[in-house]
């Protein structure tokens, strides 16, 4: 049986909130929870009520003794078919045409582990050899850049000019208008020429840029 304080903060990382976050919504002074958190000490059980009342799509049994699952298995099964009608639509990755950037406004009826790429704003079906930690023909989740001086060097990215869509990483280049595409693939032609070469992108010929989340590939097709 977990603690209190642990469902505190089990709630908070489910939701993708901090603990003063949390604090707020139950009406908690800031530092209720933090404070018996980092002492490790108990805490009133008005606060837990408080926690059933501001969360009632969860477990109300899960909530005060930690034994089952977050949400009741009806709930997880039905909660997408109810509400269907009012859920913003997607296109299904099955329909997604190679190459083709997809925007999207509710991640979570691609995938069933959605929580991994609620951030999403695209999906892209990938094909070609540039990037071997992706497979040919699978499906990257990506979060559009709205500040392109805002850039997490090393990580990998879908860059959109007026030439076309490649996935490369990004590292910074010889000028701040520059940066640098780099291909994680080392395959080379019949004369040992790199195929993927390092390419230089002027920051003014990039329509978009979307960062890569993920990627999602099927094993096997029947």
């Amino acid at each position: 049986m977990k603690t209190i304080l642990q469902t505190f903060q089990l709630v908070a990382e489910i939701e993708g909130i901090t603990i003063t976050k949390l604090e707020s919504i139950i009406g908690a002074s800031k530092g209720v929870l933090s404070k018996a958190i980092l002492k490790e000490k108990d805490i009133q059980s008005k606060w837990l009520l408080k926690l059933v009342e501001n969360y009632p799509d969860y477990d109300p049994s899960w909530l005060l003794t930690g034994i089952g699952e977050p949400f009741s298995q009806k709930k997880q099964y039905d909660s997408v078919e109810d509400h269907s009608e009012t859920l913003p639509t997607s296109p299904p990755v099955k329909d997604l045409r190679a190459g083709e950037v997809s925007i999207i406004s509710n991640p979570q009826t691609l995938i069933q582990n959605s929580e991994w790429y609620n951030e999403a704003t695209a999906v892209y079906r990938y094909t070609g050899g540039s990037m071997h930690e992706y497979s040919n023909d699978c499906v990257l989740f990506l979060k559009e850049v709205e500040d392109l001086n805002i850039i997490f060097w090393g990580s990998n990215y879908l860059i959109e000019t007026t030439e076309g869509r490649i996935v490369r990483r990004l590292q910074k280049g010889d000028s701040p208008r520059n940066v640098l595409g780099v291909s994680s693939s080392e395959d080379s032609d019949v004369k040992g020429r790199i195929i993927n070469e390092t390419i230089i992108i002027p920051k003014k010929s990039i329509n978009k840029l979307f960062l890569v989340l993920g990627s999602l590939k099927r094993e096997f097709n029947p």
